[in-house]
């Protein structure tokens, strides 16, 4: 470990030679790569001090919880143009937004993300009471999520073996930290803040019953779609559709391999850790999340629900 910036540089280790490069600050863990593109003190309070706007979206979430998905559903929710010339776009993450006033510049209404834990978050846009959206996605998943991920993205100086990236992801040792203590700190607000309006969206169920999500979510934003234009937008905003567009080169992203080829989406499926756990790893995660995630609020889908024609 060395000091860096204010900070903690600290390289995690697996038993099969993969490594990873975080960086501690404060109550943080960053990407490695973090302090390469922002002084760490300034970057953070850029992020808190940033200026309201009537009709901000602040969505929140852990990465890997479905991010981008949720993002182009509701920029097409909130458009009022035609569909068929509508192109998927990408996320406004303030958290790496470089300057963070670059987003001043976006056109209203601002869908800002964050993967930042609740006293990190624009203060203006909390104390305004502006939208807030917590999505959620079940830890078993994201696991997986975030070992494809990790080992792809050329930011993040990841590439940890399975087994090493599950050790580490339970312990909270990679970059952007613990699942469990984000949900533990959204748990404490979403308890203690009642003066907060704040809508939880949980992945699996917007997977699922996708129109039925989407107009909870237009009711919570005070914003209508009638059903034909939200199916229109859910097959616009489709897996295959917005992996098409990232593949083909269509639509321009900062998320890169290791080999400068574009990515952003690989399975989005509900249960894919069933073809990744072990019995033994299985049994493990099960006591990490018992014991980190006691009492806790979020009930979590680990696998896909079966239609009845099918029982």
């Amino acid at each position: 470990m060395s000091s860096h910036k204010g900070g903690q540089r600290l390289t995690v280790k697996d038993e099969e030679g993969g490594q990873a490069e975080v960086f501690c600050y404060q109550d943080l863990i960053l990407p490695g790569s973090f302090t390469d593109w922002f002084d760490p003190e300034e970057k953070l309070e850029s992020i808190r001090q940033f200026k309201y706007r009537e009709g901000d979206i602040l969505q929140c979430s852990y990465p890997k919880s479905g991010n981008h998905w949720l993002t182009n559903l509701l920029t097409l929710m909130l458009s009022k143009g035609s569909l068929e010339t509508a192109t998927s776009v990408n996320v406004s993450l303030i958290d790496f937004t470089k300057p963070t006033e670059r987003l001043h510049k976006k056109p209203s209404p601002r869908i800002i993300t964050s993967h930042l834990k609740f006293e990190r978050l624009p203060e203006e846009h909390i104390r305004r009471g502006g939208k807030v959206i917590l999505l959620v996605r079940n830890p078993k998943d994201v696991a997986v999520s975030y070992y494809y991920h990790g080992n792809k993205d050329r930011f993040l100086r990841f590439s940890l073996s399975w087994r090493g990236c599950l050790g580490y992801f339970c312990e909270g040792k990679v970059p952007f930290g613990s699942y469990f203590d984000y949900l533990n700190n959204w748990q404490k607000v979403l308890q203690q803040r009642k003066d907060l309006d704040i809508h939880v969206v949980y992945y699996e169920t917007l997977k699922q019953q996708t129109l039925l999500e989407l107009q909870r979510i237009q009711k919570y934003l005070g914003i209508y779609n009638d059903d034909d234009r939200l199916n229109a937008i859910i097959a616009k905003c489709s897996f295959s559709s917005l992996k098409s567009d990232v593949d083909s080169g269509k639509l321009r992203t900062l998320l890169v391999d290791k080999t400068s080829q574009p990515f952003i989406y690989r399975k989005g499926e509900i249960g894919d850790w069933m073809n990744h756990f072990t019995v033994t790893q299985n049994e493990a995660f099960e006591s990490v999340i018992k014991n980190k995630l006691q009492g806790s609020i979020f009930q979590f889908q680990y696998i896909p629900n079966v239609p009845k024609h099918q029982l």
